[in-house]
């Protein structure tokens, strides 16, 4: 199996299901009763280009299973968003868990497979983006062979053969950043009244009248 040229599994971190920039879309379900960022599947057929034929024994079995290349506790290649901790993996009955920091630290993302192998990205909590560009930028992927998805195809003499491919390579997390816009309120006023001594003002509000650095003020008033 080889992975097809250009594909990414990737979700955007920003809150609520957004459009993608691989052209795909995400939701953002709670999963466990934990609202998620994005979640997004890639199909296998979409992913993979698949050559592998169980021969003139005919095929028995086709499967699909992830491996984290150094065990639980592993590097994922992230950082949480302020670079100071790495998030590491985990598999957890076939789920693959980035945990912060430790192996139970708190749940980054996970990536699964299901029985046709079709791939799914959740994200939990955002990651670093580095160097910092834009705030919609994508992250770089998984350090290098650290995650594989691999297919066994067993024959019906019980015979097998297993391929993999580098997953974490295609692996995305499109940033997010500070959003929205300040407006003044309707009707508001910063208003003072230069007659001399504190007054009420005609906005509704009062002032005062204090003396500044030795300088006697005709009023002062805050909002």
């Amino acid at each position: 199996i080889t992975l097809k040229s250009g594909v990414t599994l990737a979700v955007d971190e920003t809150a609520g299901a957004n459009s993608l920039q691989n052209g795909g879309t995400e939701t953002a379900p709670s999963v466990n009763g934990v609202q998620t960022l994005g979640q997004a599947t890639v199909l296998y057929t979409d992913l993979v280009s698949d050559s592998m034929v169980a021969g003139s024994d005919e095929e028995a079995s086709r499967t699909y299973q992830l491996v984290i290349k150094g065990g639980d506790g592993t590097a994922s290649g992230y950082m949480t968003p302020d670079g100071t901790q790495s998030i590491v993996l985990v598999n957890n009955g076939g789920v693959i868990e980035g945990h912060v920091a430790s192996n139970t630290g708190a749940l980054a993302f996970t990536v699964e497979l299901n029985s046709s192998g079709d791939a799914t990205l959740t994200q939990y909590l955002a990651v670093q983006h580095d160097p910092n560009s834009t705030n919609d930028q994508l992250s770089a992927a998984m350090s290098t062979g650290v995650l594989e998805l691999q297919t066994t195809v067993v024959d019906k003499d019980d015979d097998s053969l297993t391929t993999a491919v580098d997953l974490g390579s295609v692996i995305r997390f499109e940033d997010d950043g500070p959003s929205g816009t300040i407006t003044l309120k309707s009707g508001v006023t910063l208003a003072v009244d230069e007659t001399a001594g504190a007054n009420s003002l005609q906005n509704g509000g009062t002032e005062t009248a204090p003396s500044v650095n030795g300088v006697q003020t005709l009023g002062q008033a805050t909002v």
